[in-house]
């Protein structure tokens, strides 16, 4: 039973990290005498100058998402009308998103919480997929 005490011990500690509100964020003195609406976005726009950069992450695999959900549309397309006008064969085009959702993928491994085991490998398999 102890060790099942530990496991959720260190399972809420690692919670904890990876979920911590950074010190910007947490209240200080500026952060009195707001409305409740002017203190939520006083929050929300503290929560985004602390986090930018992941955010920013999440929304370059949001787009390499899109891409690739418009990319299959565009395959099922042009097999099923059997018109290869659907399929992009820009060179420009198809050297963007060849490199685009590696770009991606690395600079996220700088960060914690995108450098976890699955989410590093289940975004390169996107990104591997997004380039076929």
């Amino acid at each position: 039973m102890a060790e099942v005490t530990n496991l959720y011990s260190e399972l809420q500690q690692m919670l904890k990290e990876d979920f911590e509100i950074p010190e910007e964020v947490i209240n200080t003195e500026e952060d009195e005498g707001y409305s409740e609406v002017d203190y939520f976005k006083h929050k929300v726009s503290k929560y985004i100058k602390a986090n930018y950069k992941m955010i920013l992450i999440g929304v370059g695999y949001g787009i390499t998402l899109l891409h690739l959900i418009y990319q299959v549309i565009c395959l099922l397309l042009a097999m099923f009308l059997v018109d290869p006008g659907f399929l992009m064969n820009n060179p420009i085009y198809i050297a963007v998103w060849l490199l685009y959702p590696f770009i991606i993928w690395m600079f996220s491994t700088l960060y914690d919480y995108w450098n976890f085991h699955n989410r590093k490998m289940g975004w390169l398999t996107i990104g591997v997929i997004n380039d076929f």
